[in-house]
Parts: structure tokens; C-alpha cells; sequence
């Protein structure tokens, strides 16, 4: 089975078309305000626009996921039917009373952090299914909800990577996915600082990586 490859924290329609150009499946747009990928809402229409229209000339498939984190249900519901966005990806702490809230299918994230131990992420996972079309395995920093360029120890988490519907994210780059792939067979890959050069998409990386994530 194909890996699943979500590039995510795109912001103009020049690397969204390097996105779709290459067949990734999943197109993330970030509106998590503090972050630095966040797009506003009136830029985000425009680009959603450009992105559906090219899509169609491409006749791609791909979704769009849109990232929250923590933010109002209603405004997410609202927001997300205007712009016609297919799946929410929730990278704050919401939980399952929330998220059944939620119109659209929802990627929920899980920040994983050095003190977690097994069977706490697989307990959360199993919770978050419940309520989730797929689940985003991260690594935690208090600094930010995602894209930290960190990553947390696959081989401790091994036999959860390897479930259907996961994505694994956190410090995923063209040098290690090879590896990530080989050894631990993921059914997502999610990766959106690992193909940035000085903070910026950098359209030779994101087609490296989604080559090397498709071989």
C-alpha cells in the first residue's frame, strides 16, 4: 500500500502546486495564529480558490486539511464549510466531547513527550479513534504545536507507527525518511519544517521528499 504524504504549513500557490504537481495526498493550511505558517482567513480564501481551480486542472485527488488548535467548534465548522476544506487537523488539547463537534473527518495530533511512556500514547490513541479518521504521531514542544523540526523515538512507539491511519511527524526530512520507511513501514508521513530552507517551503525538498517517500 502506498504511504500517505501530507505536506503541511503551506502558504502561496506556487509551492501548493509543487504539492499537488508531485501527488502528495494531503495539503495542510495552518490557521493556528501563533504560528509562524498561519495564514489569515481573508488570504486563505483566495489561496483555497487557487488551489481548488488548479486541483481540477490536475484532476487531483488531494485534501485539504486545515489545523486549529484549541480554537472555538462553531468558528471551525463555519470556517472550514465556507472554504470547502475536506478534514480538520486538531493540534491543541481537545477532547473527545469536542471533538464530536466537529462536521468535517478530523486528524487529531498526539505530542509526545520524553516522559510518555508506552501505553499512555497507545491508551490516547485508542481514545482518539473513537472520535478521529486519523491520528498525527508528534513530537511535544512547549514552544510550538508542530513543524519543531524534532522527532521522538520511533523505535520505542514502533508496533503504533505500523497501525493503519497514523501519520508520523516531527523532524521528518528527505535524509530520514529512508530509513523511517524501511524500518518502521508508517502508514502517513506528515512533514512541514523538513522541507523549509530558513523557514520558507523550498520546492526542490518537498518534491525530494515525497520521491523518496513513494520509492
Amino acid at each position: 500500500m502506498k504511504t500517505k504524504i501530507k505536506i503541511c504549513g503551506i502558504k502561496d500557490i506556487n509551492n501548493a502546486k509543487v504539492v499537488i504537481d508531485n501527488n502528495a495526498d494531503y495539503l495542510g493550511l495552518n490557521f493556528i495564529q501563533e504560528s509562524k505558517r498561519y495564514i489569515n482567513e481573508s488570504k486563505s480564501e483566495s489561496l483555497v480558490k487557487e488551489i481548488k481551480n488548479y486541483k481540477l486542472k490536475k484532476k487531483s485527488q488531494i485534501k485539504l486539511a486545515g489545523l486549529f488548535a484549541n480554537e472555538n467548534y462553531n468558528h471551525i465548522n463555519k470556517f472550514s464549510e465556507l472554504l470547502d476544506i475536506d478534514v480538520i487537523q486538531l493540534c491543541g488539547n481537545e477532547n473527545v466531547k469536542y471533538i464530536k463537534k466537529i462536521t468535517k473527518p478530523v486528524i487529531k495530533q498526539i505530542h509526545i513527550k520524553e516522559t510518555n511512556n508506552f501505553s499512555e500514547i497507545l491508551s490516547d490513541v485508542e481514545m482518539y479513534f473513537s472520535v478521529s479518521k486519523h491520528i498525527i504521531l508528534d513530537c511535544y514542544s512547549k514552544y510550538s504545536k508542530g513543524g519543531t523540526g524534532e522527532k521522538f523515538n520511533w523505535e520505542k512507539y514502533k508496533s503504533i507507527i505500523e497501525m493503519d491511519d497514523i501519520f508520523v511527524a516531527g523532524g521528518l526530512n528527505p535524509n530520514n525518511i529512508g530509513d523511517l520507511m524501511e524500518n518502521f513501514s508508517p502508514w502517513g508521513l506528515d512533514v512541514s519544517s523538513g522541507v523549509e530552507t530558513n523557514g520558507e517551503k523550498n520546492a526542490l525538498k518537498i518534491t525530494e521528499f515525497i520521491k523518496i517517500a513513494n520509492s
